[in-house]
C-alpha cells in the first residue's frame, strides 16, 4: 500500500500497517516478489526495494 511518499506493508490478520520504504518517485502497480519489491515506472518494470538478506 502506498500513503503519501511511503510504502506500508499490510498485515491482514491485524490490519496494521508497517512501513517499508520511503518512495523518492512515484510508481504505478507495486508488487511483492518474495522479498522484494517492483513497481512500473513510465512503462519499464523496475525493482523499488530489495529484502534485507540477514545470515539468520
Amino acid at each position: 500500500m502506498i500513503r503519501g511518499n511511503a510504502l506500508y506493508r499490510l498485515n491482514p490478520d491485524t490490519l496494521d500497517l508497517t512501513p517499508v520504504a520511503a518512495l523518492s518517485r512515484s510508481f504505478e502497480l507495486p508488487l511483492w516478489v518474495g522479498g522484494d519489491i517492483y513497481g512500473v515506472l513510465g512503462g519499464e518494470v523496475v525493482k523499488v526495494a530489495e529484502a534485507a538478506r540477514g545470515g539468520k
